[in-house]
């Protein structure tokens, strides 16, 4: 993990993330009593395997959007691996415009590909439906395994 001010570059990845929020808070959303927590410590709470379980109540949605998106990341990056690891497989493994999508989603737009005076692509919105996207994704990809039927080829 790489945080440096408000951007996060995922360890094994080209790009960056922008923590578009630029205010600190005193306390959580939910509790006026309870600090809020580090950066830099809820950066390694959505890189932690057990990150979709986690609905970061305590956060303001911006904070919550920026962590999320840490998390789709690392999915991303799962979803890599898992790909380079069945490319010896006879089909083909996921679904390579999703992975773009996502990616044009979760990262920030650098060089040629900022626009119109454009600093903050992807926009809000914009993330906002990258990290939705990606959720429903791991939620048809858990649904299919689930009724996958095995394969019962037979070798002659």
């Amino acid at each position: 993990m790489a945080l440096i001010m408000n951007d996060y570059r995922p360890t094994n990845m080209a790009g960056t993330i922008h923590r578009h929020e630029r205010r600190e808070h005193a306390h959580s959303r939910i509790s006026g009593s309870t600090p809020y927590p580090s950066v830099a410590s809820l950066v390694r709470r959505m890189e932690d395997p057990n990150r979709g379980q986690d609905a970061l109540s305590e956060f303001y949605n911006s904070d919550a959007l920026f962590r999320f998106a840490i998390g789709a990341a690392a999915d991303i990056r799962e979803r890599v691996a898992r790909r380079v690891q069945q490319q010896g497989q006879d089909r083909v493994v996921g679904d390579p415009q999703m992975h773009r999508l996502l990616m044009l989603g979760v990262f920030n737009w650098t060089g040629d590909d900022i626009f119109c005076g454009g600093q903050n692509f992807p926009s809000l919105a914009f993330r906002y439906s990258c990290v939705l996207g990606n959720s429903l994704l791991k939620r048809i990809e858990r649904s299919d395994a689930e009724v996958r039927l095995p394969d019962l080829s037979i070798d002659s």
